[in-house]
């Protein structure tokens, strides 16, 4: 399927146009598929939100499910169009989904939340619940918060001084402002706590049911993080 050519939606949040526009080589770090979730997921068909250039849809696909894979990006887009010919690409705003209520088994957002407004947050998860179907699952994942003082940005700053700095602007902690060379905004980055991730499902009538964690290198700033996955069935 071909990427929509057009986006319609009345305005875009400055993480919004960050993603609908940004070079496929210069995205950053995201998390893997834990192994105990994709060894035994049934066979169906997905729903992979914020799908970059298809990395883990072509995973998905390679273990037999059908994938339906959407993104904002048309660059990224066309590099999973023409890396996975047999998964259908739609180029679509992840909080105005195209698709009908209980169409998919399941939702998965890996790295998607953590990049977006409080608001967006919310509205990109609840229009993926509502595609699912009833005892569908729905798969978070996103990077950790970090609690020790020591570890450092990639210019040098303490991550926990950052959080404490940028709190009052961002309206909760956990979350840093990446700034464009005119400091002007280019996207609000959060850092989740298992809590946090837990509560965004049981918001929208999803029961959380497993947890894990694994470390993850950052290309971003060369070091390992932490990343955390939830993920647990449509009520």
């Amino acid at each position: 399927m071909k990427a929509m050519e057009k986006l319609r939606h009345p305005c875009f949040s400055p993480e919004e146009e960050y993603w609908l526009k940004m070079d496929p080589q210069t995205v950053p770090a995201s998390t893997p598929l834990h192994p105990d979730f994709i060894n035994n997921l049934q066979r169906g068909r997905y729903l992979d939100v914020g799908c970059g250039s298809g990395r883990i849809s072509g995973q998905l696909r390679d273990q037999g499910h059908l994938v339906v894979a959407i993104d904002t990006n048309q660059f990224e887009l066309s590099k999973g169009i023409s890396t996975y010919p047999n998964i259908s690409f739609v180029r679509t705003i992840g909080e105005q989904l195209p698709f009908a209520e209980n169409t998919f088994d399941g939702a998965l957002l890996l790295g998607v939340l953590g990049g977006v407004g409080v608001k967006e947050r919310q509205r990109i998860l609840g229009d993926s619940v509502r595609c699912v179907r009833p005892s569908g699952i729905v798969y978070i994942s996103e990077f950790t918060r970090i609690t020790n003082p020591k570890t450092l940005t990639s210019d040098g700053r303490s991550w926990v001084n950052v959080y404490t700095q940028d709190q009052e602007q961002t309206q909760e902690n956990g979350s840093v402002i990446v700034h464009n060379l005119d400091g002007t905004t280019r996207f609000v980055a959060h850092h989740f706590t298992e809590k946090e991730l837990r509560g965004l499902l049981l918001s929208h009538s999803i029961r959380p049911s497993v947890c894990k964690k694994m470390d993850i290198l950052s290309t971003v700033s060369n070091q390992t993080r932490k990343s955390i996955t939830v993920w647990g069935y449509k009520s």
